[in-house]
């Protein structure tokens, strides 16, 4: 209840009466390495985790926070471990799945980033900010329809969402930009094949051209 009301230090305090009465407990161990983790003080937070994990090394969660740790610390590589660890316990884990997303995303490795934030949303299909990475990562790889329609979705899960509302526009411009040097492209190509007399190819660059 505590840990509910963000009252950190009396969650400690009875997490530590819980585990005194039951050591063997793995989600006692990493509920404390979590709420250690929200105070900042890392060096506890992972003993606890970690014991949840000697104590039950099938405990996704107990990887979730491992994960969240290191990436928070700034070592993604290995908060990626963890993640990925988490995801092959539980691959209904949209917490991990959407977290790998990001990292591989931060590695631009946009398509392993696609993939797993896609994975995420299988399992959690109301999260709109995984719904905006993945357009972010689109973005990346210069997919304009299916950033549009990432965005598009955020916006009908929460339509105030700033940087969707901010952004979807901008995209939309990329879409007819690259639609209108796609028709000029296939357009002189087309024209190539004519001159060249290559009727055929001709006429199946002008009708792409639309």
């Amino acid at each position: 209840v505590y840990d509910n009301q963000g009252d950190n230090n009396q969650a400690i305090y009875y997490y530590k009466k819980a585990f005194e009465i039951k050591p063997t407990d793995a989600v006692v161990a990493n509920n404390l390495g979590i709420v250690y983790a929200v105070q900042k003080d890392y060096d506890n937070a992972r003993w606890y985790t970690n014991k949840s994990i000697e104590l039950n090394p099938n405990y996704y969660n107990a990887f979730n926070n491992l994960g969240w740790i290191s990436e928070t610390l700034g070592d993604k590589t290995t908060a990626l471990d963890h993640f990925v660890k988490a995801y092959e316990l539980d691959p209904t884990n949209a917490y991990a799945s959407k977290h790998i997303g990001g990292i591989y995303e931060s590695q631009a490795k946009y398509q392993d980033a696609v993939t797993y934030y896609q994975k995420s949303i299988d399992n959690d299909p109301n999260d709109a900010g995984t719904y905006y990475d993945m357009g972010v990562a689109y973005w990346s790889l210069e997919d304009w329809n299916s950033v549009i329609d990432a965005w598009e979705k955020c916006l009908s899960i929460n339509k105030t969402h700033k940087e969707a509302l901010e952004w979807l526009p901008k995209a939309k411009e990329k879409l007819g930009s690259s639609t209108s040097k796609r028709v000029l492209d296939n357009y002189s190509l087309g024209l190539e094949y004519y001159n060249n007399k290559e009727y055929d190819k001709a006429l199946t660059a002008f009708k792409t051209e639309t």
